[in-house]
C-alpha cells in the first residue's frame, strides 16, 4: 500500500488482509483433510476393499472448497496471472487505467460467481447424494464464500490501484538476489 493511501483505505486494506488472512487459513485446513482423505482412499483401495461414498463426496466438496477459499489470498497477494508484465511495458497512466480494468472486472466477476455460488447451494440442499444422503449443495457451499473474499480483494485492488496489495516490498537484498536467479557468485 502507498503511503499516500487515505485512512479509509488503510482500514479497508486492514479487514481485506484479515478476511483473506482467515480464508487462507480455512483453505491450508482444507488442504490438510484433503491429504488425509486422498492417502485413506488410496490405502482402503490398496486394501481392496471399495471407497465409502461419503469419502468420495468429502474429496470433491473438499478439492472445490480450497480452489474458491484461495481465491482472495490469491488475488491479494499477486499469485493471480498478473498483467503487470504487458503493463509494465505501458505508460504509467495507461497502467493505472488497466489496473483498475482488470481490478473492476474482476470484481464484477467474483461478485456475479458468489450469487450463482447462493442460487446453487440453495437449490442443491434437498437434493441427496446417492451412497451418503448429504446434500448436493456440499459442493457449492464454499463458492459463495471464496467469490466474496476474491470481490473484495479485487474492490482493494481496484481502490488503491494496486495489482498485489498484499505483496510484500522487495527488500533490496531480494532484488539482488532476484537478479542473479538466487545463485550466490
Amino acid at each position: 500500500m502507498t503511503e499516500t493511501a487515505s485512512p479509509a483505505a488503510r482500514r479497508f486494506s486492514a479487514v481485506t488482509a484479515w478476511v483473506c488472512r482467515a480464508a487462507l487459513v480455512l483453505a491450508a485446513a482444507v488442504l490438510a483433510t484433503l491429504v488425509i482423505a486422498v492417502f485413506s482412499r488410496l490405502v482402503i483401495r490398496w486394501a481392496g476393499w471399495s471407497t465409502p461414498m461419503e469419502l468420495e463426496h468429502y474429496r470433491r466438496a473438499a478439492f472445490g472448497a480450497f480452489v474458491f477459499l484461495a481465491i482472495g489470498p490469491g488475488l491479494r497477494g499477486g499469485a493471480h496471472l498478473a498483467i503487470e508484465a504487458f503493463a509494465a511495458r505501458l505508460p504509467e497512466a495507461v497502467q493505472a487505467v488497466l489496473i483498475r480494468a482488470v481490478a473492476a472486472l474482476l470484481a464484477a466477476f467474483l461478485l456475479v460467481m458468489c450469487w450463482a455460488g447462493v442460487l446453487l447451494t440453495v437449490e442443491g440442499w434437498s437434493t441427496r447424494l446417492p451412497g451418503s444422503g448429504w446434500p448436493e449443495s456440499v459442493f457449492y457451499v464454499t463458492m459463495p464464500l471464496g467469490g466474496a473474499v476474491g470481490a473484495i480483494a479485487a474492490l482493494e485492488m481496484l481502490w488503491l490501484g494496486d495489482p498485489a496489495p498484499g505483496r510484500e516490498p522487495e527488500t533490496p537484498a531480494a532484488a539482488k538476489e532476484g537478479e542473479t536467479g538466487g545463485l550466490q557468485h
